[in-house]
């Protein structure tokens, strides 16, 4: 029997699926897609740890997924192979066995991965479409943001050039500096104290720590030419706003 590949995602803001199978020649084809937000890293980047209602609101829809991903199956004749890696939320929070073992219960065998991984993950992704070509990608999440680089080679296998995890997501960037609701615009100066911050410079993270080939290395050099570029916007910016 031929199989349905069910491929769960926990993310920091989305819990996503894909139902897929796969053909003679290796390729995909989607079945199934859905994406729900979750908010699993609600309040993570404060305490450290996943809040019970966080929780339960990702296993229940995870449920859910796993539900319509087996009525698929069935209605094809297929057999489900699922797969579920946690990511950023899961990864930093102290109590992220709370989650496991409540999706085990559902059958699962879930995975929280490392950073790196996640960042290999995502370029797998993209240089699907790209064969034979060097792709540079930059993923922003809800708790951290992956930057990676490398192509596929004739065999279809990922060749990385090199990656980077960074702490630097959408929602932990808005819990951090943007205390904002959906209705309401957020303080500019705010909005200025979060680019500033610049919390991967901090960190000794450079665009550079990708590039371990010339193609990086070029890469690597406009990405921090552009990073010094939107430095001195913001300092004007700010200078405009004391003059007013």
């Amino acid at each position: 029997m031929a199989n349905l590949y069910c491929a769960l995602d926990a993310g920091t803001v989305s819990t996503c699926m894909l139902c897929a199978t796969r053909d003679e020649a290796g390729g995909t084809r989607a079945l199934l897609r859905r994406a729900c937000v979750t908010d699993l890293g609600e309040g993570v980047d404060a305490s450290g740890s996943l809040l019970p209602q966080a929780i339960g609101r990702t296993v229940d829809c995870i449920a859910d997924y796993l539900a319509q991903a087996r009525e698929l199956a069935q209605e094809k004749g297929l057999s489900l192979v699922s797969c579920l890696t946690a990511t950023s939320a899961a990864r930093d929070a102290s109590n992220s066995r709370d989650l496991t073992a409540r999706l085990e219960e559902l059958g699962l065998k879930p995975q929280v991965i490392a950073g790196a991984d996640e960042a290999a993950l995502g370029l797998l992704g993209v240089t699907g479409d790209f064969m034979g070509t060097t792709v540079e990608a930059c993923d922003i999440g809800g708790g951290s943001t992956e930057l990676s680089s490398g192509s596929r080679d004739a065999q279809g296998r990922l060749v990385q050039l090199g990656a980077a995890s960074l702490n630097i997501g959408a929602r932990r960037v808005c819990e951090r500096f943007l205390a904002c609701t959906d209705d309401e615009p957020c303080d500019p100066a705010a909005v200025r104290r979060a680019r500033a911050s610049r919390p991967a410079r901090r960190r000794g993270i450079r665009p550079r720590h990708l590039c371990l080939r010339a193609e990086g290395r070029a890469a690597g050099r406009e990405l921090h030419r552009a990073r010094r570029r939107n430095a001195r916007r913001v300092r004007r910016d700010g200078q405009r706003q004391e003059h007013h």
